[in-house]
């Protein structure tokens, strides 16, 4: 990203340098993820643990590390990473969350005079029906 010639680069020219490096961060991320989704996936085999809060210590604490060194913040940086380190686990959640089935709707049962609207016994909660009678 460095300019080889001695004039003062231009804004537009920097603003690209910065899309470059964006570009890299963001696809940099993206393996993380993936990277993390596997390890994920073979402690849950084991352990059944999606998180594993000592080795993400480790992970953030490295990484602040680096942050240091390369005189940057580590508050920031722990921030950057506790998302980075989140953004792998929801991922996991969410491609290996098991589908679940839309909640039934209400149904009206007609009784005589009235007409009763009665969850489905499908519907998880109390176990009681909720009924309400209208004339009609």
């Amino acid at each position: 990203m460095a300019h080889p010639s001695k004039a003062a680069p231009s804004l537009a020219s920097v603003r690209r340098d910065l899309e470059e490096i964006d570009r890299a961060i963001v696809l940099l991320v993206a393996a993380r993820v993936e990277a993390a989704g596997t390890a994920i996936r073979l402690r849950s085999q084991g352990s059944g643990q999606v998180s594993d809060p000592v080795q993400e210590e480790r992970v953030i604490v490295r990484a602040q590390g680096w942050a240091a060194q390369a005189g940057l913040s580590a508050s920031r940086t722990r921030t950057i990473f506790r998302a980075v380190v989140g953004a792998g686990k929801d991922r996991f959640v969410s491609e290996n969350r098991p589908l679940r089935r839309p909640a039934p709707s209400t149904r009206v049962r007609r009784t005589g005079r009235t007409r009763s609207r009665v969850r489905s016994r499908r519907n998880p909660g109390s176990g009681r029906r909720a009924a309400t009678s209208t004339p009609k």
